[in-house]
């Protein structure tokens, strides 16, 4: 059993946004104390003429690491066409976070009614979440190798659902109309004797449909964005999925009908697999946010949705024998090891041999 110690024993150690006190426990390991907390937010925002209006954000936080939730992740890639129709001038927020499986949840739709701007846009975040390299068949500072698997899997979707298809061709009379949805992804890992993070992971996404309409010049603006990289003390790594897309036009073409685009953007990392060296006795802190927006606006009604509703999930696994991760729970994005699905795959045949051996006697 670890002892709780006060921080008389120890020094405070100051990491990122966090406070620490570190002591030495009888057992040659020491307790990490964090002071900071999960929070979340989510809300959105009606502008009419240039004047907030019908605010339904929320904001909960706690001093604790104990999971949160509010608001609801009705809206997605699924509905997202059906929802605008019925809710125009609305948004929809959804926020959760839960440190023990490191899950951020967060998503954001929003229909623009003619003539304003509308936004939903909902954060998750848990900072100071610790996990402790416990040596169970290794000594104190032994080096080992721990391996963080990280996803990061949504959808946007940009466009218009005011008319029927050919009821408008054309470019808009006034400035212009749009769809945005956006997405950003932070995880870091720190050692608490390190001002730097051994470990980052940045994913940052973004999609934008919308008809702006100049002085001199016109145009579509057609874009979608999906970039993300991780750092170690090995270096910048960029990951193998990222991509750039720019469709836009300018001027439009005439004929193409403006007011039925709607593009549906799928967004999926994929496992990354990130290997970083530390050693037994270590106490590592995690923190991470998530946040995103959706956005419309114009004459039209502009609709976007940004929906990480299924992410973010981080599963972190020793690659050397004699290590126990103290502080984790296995999340729903958990990936069996190769000795993990070994040890399934030869339960499955046991099971089927005694099976086997009964009918037979």
């Amino acid at each position: 059993m670890r002892k709780k110690l006060q921080c008389q024993a120890g020094k405070w150690v100051i990491v990122g946004v966090s406070m620490f006190c570190l002591a030495a426990s009888n057992a040659s390991a020491y307790t990490v104390y964090t002071g900071a907390g999960t929070n979340i937010y989510g809300g959105g925002l009606v502008w009419n003429g240039g004047v907030p209006s019908s605010s339904g954000n929320f904001d909960l936080s706690s001093g604790t690491l104990s999971p949160l939730s509010s608001g609801s992740p009705a809206v997605t890639a699924a509905n997202i066409w059906s929802w605008s129709s019925s809710h125009v001038g609305d948004s929809n927020t959804y926020a959760s976070a839960t440190p023990v499986t490191q899950t951020l949840r967060a998503s954001s739709a929003a229909s623009s009614l003619a003539g304003t701007q509308n936004t939903g846009s909902a954060y998750a975040s848990y900072q100071g979440k610790t996990v402790y390299v416990s040596p169970t068949g290794l000594s104190m500072g032994a080096p080992v190798t721990l391996k963080f698997t990280l996803r990061v899997d949504g959808t946007m979707a940009v466009g218009n659902t005011a008319y029927p298809p050919g009821t408008f061709i054309g470019l808009p009379s006034n400035y212009g109309y749009g769809a945005s949805a956006s997405a950003s992804m932070l995880y870091e890992v720190y050692d608490p004797k390190s001002d730097a993070p051994i470990l980052t992971f940045q994913y940052d996404a973004s999609a934008y449909y919308g008809y702006s309409k100049g002085e001199y010049t016109d145009g579509l603006n057609d874009t979608f964005s999906s970039l993300g990289h991780y750092e170690t003390s090995s270096g910048w790594t960029d990951l193998a999925g990222n991509v750039v897309i720019d469709n836009s036009q300018s001027p439009v073409p005439v004929g193409i009908d403006l007011t039925t685009a709607k593009n549906v953007h799928p967004v999926d990392t994929g496992y990354v697999d990130i290997f970083v060296n530390t050693f037994a006795g270590k106490t590592l802190t995690i923190n991470s946010r998530l946040y995103t927006e959706a956005y419309g606006t114009g004459d039209l009604r502009m609709t976007a949705l940004s929906d990480f509703g299924s992410t973010f999930d981080a599963e972190i696994t020793s690659m050397t024998p004699g290590v126990e991760l103290v502080g984790l729970q296995a999340g729903v994005a958990a990936v069996p090891e190769a000795d993990t699905w070994a040890m399934l795959l030869a339960g499955l045949g046991l099971v089927g041999f005694v099976a086997r051996r009964r009918r037979v006697e």
